[in-house]
């Protein structure tokens, strides 16, 4: 079940995606949702659509879009790291003692960008990454354990020499 099953404003409508780049919809500021389908997939989803840092609160990488979108880049070379694979040796992490007791982390996935802008008729070096980094918390009482993502986002520039 997707995203547009989930937000739907009642049994009877049709589920629509949330388009990330328009505004949020009118049920992300209802007051009287919460009370009156407290339930509802929809009350859950309105914190986070009605958080001030939304979108980036859902898809922090789009703040790597929006980054560069009024930049003109004249090249780039995209670099992608990862310790799972499909098949064979798998990449590793090394925890610190304290880490691997409290909040393992077990995988990890990186995207670089290094890009050319030009601006102002100069180039100009940029690094744009997303770090995703997976803890293994062991939370409740039936012993489960929980992933969450840890997502880091960068936009960096070389300095004029």
């Amino acid at each position: 079940m997707g995203a547009s099953a989930l937000l739907k404003e009642s049994d009877d409508a049709v589920g629509v995606p949330l388009n990330l780049d328009e505004p949020r919809p009118d049920w992300a500021f209802d007051k009287s949702l919460p009370v009156r389908d407290p339930d509802s997939n929809l009350a859950y989803f309105q914190r986070i659509v009605a958080n001030e840092h939304y979108p980036y609160s859902v898809r922090p990488d789009l703040r790597l879009r929006d980054a560069i979108k009024e930049h003109e880049i004249s090249k780039h070379t995209k670099i992608t790291l990862s310790t799972k694979h499909d098949g064979g040796p798998q990449g590793g992490i090394l925890n610190t003692p304290f880490i691997q007791k409290f909040a393992s982390v077990t995988e990890m996935n990186l995207n670089m960008w290094l890009e050319t802008v030009v601006e102002d008729g100069k180039e100009v070096l940029q690094l744009q990454y997303e770090q995703i980094i997976f803890f293994e918390f062991m939370v409740g009482s039936n012993g489960k354990t929980t992933r969450w993502p840890h997502i880091q986002v960068n936009t960096l520039r070389k300095k004029e020499d």
